[in-house]
């Protein structure tokens, strides 16, 4: 079976190149093991008297790529010769990434202990430091921050770009304010007594952390950040004691009379009777036992009186000794 051939309008496949499918094959076997060799799938021409013969791989880690067997002649010679034999990768083969240079695979979190990590000279982040970027030049005097810093003795300072860069990555972190945390939190840090205030432009929105408790301890926060650590926090009110709900399920308020029929009405209508009755009847006993008690109560303290005066009355009678004594 002849494999198919690529052309174009101004490249023609040779036909002897393209019948040399079993010489591109037999050196291919010298450089490759014969097992990871598949059938033939194409001859594409490459140019006048070249051609290119493509073989499947039948490696299992590269599902897709091509054996590709370049070969050619010379123009008065029917001997084909083989230029090279390579790997090639094919419609949906599996590729590597393509590569990026080591400073635009490095992300934040890869620096490790020992690790140093230049910066490039054309660093926009960063400005010669005698430029005088990072002076607070705002004529308002509530906006300068306290014991401001001047960036002398360092070689470069931060640009307006780093300094936009930085905000808006802290703002859109963890510790700015739309995190979940501080949407949770009632009072923000620019309130809080652990907030330490920043010098420079920057100060303006963001400060450090000082609280242990907070998960910010120690980290840039937005003045609008917040938590629940913050200095003023007033401890949640105690929780109100409910009492539980009492059903009396003993009397009849809560049938449902819409179904009942009217003599299931009447014998519902005579137990409420009887029960309000017994309710009344019970209201009068427990009336008749509280006067009959108030009754005893007042019997006994009449007795006790009675007693105490007799005892009075036999101490103030005088004996026969006394008279005679007199």
């Amino acid at each position: 079976m002849i494999a198919p051939v690529t052309e174009s309008a101004a490249l023609v496949v040779d036909p002897q190149l393209a019948a040399a499918v079993e010489v591109a094959r037999q050196v291919l076997a010298e450089d490759v093991p014969v097992d990871a060799i598949g059938e033939h799938l194409e001859v594409v021409a490459e140019g006048e008297l070249i051609a290119t013969h493509l073989f499947a791989c039948l490696n299992p880690g590269y599902i897709g790529w091509r054996w590709a067997v370049n070969v050619t002649r010379v123009p008065d010679s029917d001997v084909v010769t083989v230029n090279e034999t390579v790997l090639l990768p094919g419609n949906g083969s599996l590729l590597s990434p393509q590569w990026l240079p080591w400073d635009e695979r490095v992300e934040a979190g890869d620096l490790g202990v020992g690790d140093v990590l230049p910066t490039a000279p054309d660093d926009t982040r960063l400005v010669p430091g005698y430029t005088g970027v990072d002076q607070d030049d705002t004529e308002d005097d509530d906006l300068v921050p306290v014991l401001w810093e001047l960036g002398l003795g360092r070689v470069r300072v931060l640009s307006v770009d780093g300094r936009e860069e930085a905000a808006t990555r802290w703002a859109d972190g963890d510790n700015g304010p739309n995190s979940p945390i501080a949407k949770a939190a009632s009072e923000q840090c620019s309130t809080c007594g652990f907030l330490v205030m920043m010098t420079g432009p920057l100060g303006r929105a963001f400060g450090l952390c000082a609280n242990e408790f907070s998960p910010s301890d120690g980290k840039v926060v937005s003045l609008d950040h917040g938590c629940g650590a913050h200095s003023e926090a007033e401890p949640e009110p105690p929780p109100v004691v409910v009492v539980d709900l009492v059903v009396d399920d003993l009397s009849p308020d809560g049938l449902d009379t819409a179904e009942l029929s009217d003599d299931e009405l009447d014998a519902t209508d005579e137990a409420l009777v009887d029960s309000i009755e017994d309710e009344a009847d019970l209201e009068v006993a427990v009336n008749q036992v509280e006067e009959i008690i108030s009754e005893l109560e007042v019997a006994e303290v009449i007795g006790e009186v009675d007693e105490l005066a007799a005892d009075n009355d036999i101490a103030a009678e005088p004996t026969d000794s006394d008279e005679e004594t007199s």
